[in-house]
């Protein structure tokens, strides 16, 4: 009779195509086997949390391919790892979340304080808040670190919950495998059994109407037994091609959205990234980097890292001509491409307002309203210094500048509407102001 050693390696060379590649990686392989008794195989895992989450997912699909190879029914027990190291078995972390996203290296701003807010108290109270929670920005700003924060805290305060992550792309591949291998149980077994999903890029779901028909209704027994489900996406619901009932439901909770960081916000990106690399930047060269890097974190980091290693090699100290020529692709692509004109004539078309009213000396409160807004959109998409953005505006000067731009942030970071309404006007800013 062959081992259980050779019997559960055949069973793993059968799964490994079968299965999600990350669930296999995650997951299987460590599974040990520990013994074999008549008809009865036990294998071990690592901690209870594997126990309970292949015992949902897998546990049929593993007891059924052992019976194939063995030739009889086989019963399979899946058991935690005692505390000994049990004989030198590799080192297998735990928590299945990326331990490099912590509410704590989350740097809080005006655009990100109320997804990080509401992040923090679906992980606290996961289904009683905010249920379900509907994330949405551009690539980089942050979606995914809170949702792995979200994962982190609540795995590490919580392990009697069953939390999953998931991207969209995930998610189809296995329930189009579950439709091949006839496994659907088990894929609804896995997500309905859970505590708190987390779906990240929900957008790519958009016209495969199958898929979404299988999240709708993990969704609905979800949220109808109060747990907590979380997504993410690069748009608002009502901006994807997806299920009305989705749409519906995800509005049911809160959706919010990630604005691109103001200068404030990016400077404290750089020194709290290029702290935890170690890196030493100039002040000149943390500025460089703010002013022009402005729509995506993770160019924040590369550049970081490319500083770092460019400094390395040459065994130079970073200064701001080096830092001009490293990051010279990195700063032409970011270049802004919006103008001062642009935004005044977007503020303009939209408060009603004419050119000469906004750049005049009237003190109408709706048209110094739309001057300060002008004048926070400035700074926020240009280039522009604070004395060249004061010319613009009739020949002001920068202290009244920055009087408009804290009284905008202000108006922003404590009222939902205006925070929705700068927001629309970045965007159509952005696009040139149609």
């Amino acid at each position: 009779m062959e081992s259980l050693e050779t019997v559960w390696n055949q069973v793993t060379n059968i799964l490994k195509p079968r299965v999600d590649p990350y669930h296999f990686r995650s997951y299987l392989l460590p599974i040990r086997p520990q013994a074999w008794v008549g008809n009865h195989i036990v294998l071990e895992v690592p901690n209870q949390r594997f126990v309970d989450w292949l015992n949902s997912a897998y546990l049929e699909l593993i007891q059924t391919e052992l019976s194939t190879i063995t030739g009889r029914q086989m019963k399979v027990r899946i058991v935690p790892r005692n505390g000994n190291g049990n004989g030198g078995a590799p080192a297998i972390p735990s928590n299945p979340f990326n331990n490099r996203y912590l509410y704590e290296n989350f740097v809080v701003g005006r655009g990100n304080s109320t997804a990080y807010a509401a992040a923090r108290a679906v992980a606290e109270h996961p289904g009683r808040v905010y249920n379900p929670l509907y994330i949405y920005s551009a690539a980089g700003l942050g979606k995914t670190h809170l949702l792995h924060a979200i994962g982190n805290d609540t795995f590490n305060s919580r392990p009697d919950l069953k939390i999953a992550y998931v991207t969209s792309e995930e998610f189809t591949n296995e329930f189009i495998q579950s439709i091949r291998y006839e496994r659907s149980e088990e894929l609804r077994n896995k997500y309905r059994n859970l505590d708190v999903l987390l779906v990240d890029d929900v957008q790519f779901l958009a016209g495969k109407e199958a898929t979404l028909n299988e999240l709708f209704h993990t969704f609905n027994t979800l949220y109808n037994n109060n747990k907590q489900v979380v997504f993410t996406s690069d748009r608002p619901p009502t901006e994807i091609n997806l299920d009305e009932r989705l749409v519906t439901r995800f509005e049911w909770g809160l959706v919010i959205d990630i604005q691109p960081p103001d200068i404030e916000t990016r400077i404290a990106i750089i020194e709290s990234k290029s702290e935890s690399e170690g890196v030493e930047l100039p002040d000149e060269v943390v500025d460089l980097i703010a002013q022009r890097v402005r729509s995506n974190i993770r160019t924040i980091e590369g550049a970081i890292l490319r500083l770092s290693a460019f400094a390395a090699i040459s065994e130079k100290s970073i200064t701001l001509k080096m830092a001009r020529e490293v990051l010279s692709n990195i700063l032409g692509r970011e270049t802004p491409k919006v103008s001062i004109e642009t935004i005044q004539r977007t503020v303009c078309n939209h408060f009603e307002i004419s050119m000469k009213q906004l750049l005049g000396r009237g003190r109408k409160s709706n048209i110094s309203f739309a001057r300060q807004v002008a004048m926070y959109l400035s700074r926020n998409l240009t280039d522009s210094k604070l004395g060249e953005i004061g010319l613009s505006f009739g020949g002001r000067d920068h202290s009244t500048v920055i009087h408009g731009y804290n009284k905008v942030r202000d108006l922003v970071e404590r009222d939902p509407d205006n925070a929705a309404l700068i927001s629309r006007l970045e965007r159509l800013a952005a696009s040139g102001g149609e």
